[in-house]
């Protein structure tokens, strides 16, 4: 049986990024329909982002009126905090079809109009390396991105400063060769993974910061 972290690995070896099935995206508009939600305005203008009761985020096609995209949040519900577990995009409307992409707006939105601080998943996928690549470049958030170390729970985390100022293999990491390959081919290159317990960059997270007021 794949891992998860596998699972992930050939998500993205066949789309490039969380790309979800219509059932998933089924079963997400089924969990935002029974949750009570609210409404955290529009990400662009025909896309609106909804909290649920239990912490997930969900992106709305207001003219639709169908879910198209679902965040995982691994913090408490009432935390202003997002701790990223999966992002997952309906495929009509990733950027490749509307010219933008719906996770990087959703996160942009959190952060600037909401003062949320959002962690990437221990378990990044390229896809969400890409999304964090474009946080780590866009100037409106590009100061805010750090990288974070941590190799176990109970150790004090060590900020390894603005993420756009180190190189992508001090950061991002894979067990697999192929997506480390496919990695470099989108310009990402992660470190030559050693296993669990010997790399250090497998224990590394990136963190959207609060901005300072």
């Amino acid at each position: 049986m794949k891992t998860y972290r596998q699972l992930l690995e050939d998500i993205e070896l066949r789309s490039g990024i969380g790309r979800a099935t219509r059932d998933d995206m089924r079963a997400t508009q089924d969990e935002f329909d029974s949750t009570r939600k609210k409404n955290l305005g529009k990400i662009h203008k025909d896309y609106s982002l909804h909290k649920g009761e239990y912490g997930d985020f969900f992106i709305h096609h207001d003219k639709s009126k169908k879910v198209v995209g679902h965040i995982q949040n691994e913090t408490p519900h009432k935390s202003k905090s997002l701790k990223v577990g999966l992002t997952a995009i309906d495929p009509k409307h990733t950027k490749k079809k509307i010219g933008h992409s719906l996770a990087v707006a959703a996160y942009k939105h959190l952060h600037g109009k909401h003062d949320y601080e959002i962690q990437s998943g221990a378990e990044q996928s390229l896809g969400g390396a890409s999304i964090w690549r474009h946080l780590m470049n866009d100037p409106s958030t590009k100061h805010h991105v750090h990288a974070v170390h941590q190799q176990y729970d109970y150790e004090k985390k060590t900020d390894l400063g603005p993420a756009h100022k180190l190189h992508t293999g001090d950061i991002w990491t894979s067990g697999s060769r192929e997506v480390r390959s496919k990695a470099a081919s989108k310009g990402i290159k992660m470190h030559p993974y050693k296993g669990y317990d010997n790399d250090p960059v497998y224990h590394r997270t990136l963190v959207l910061k609060r901005k300072t007021k």
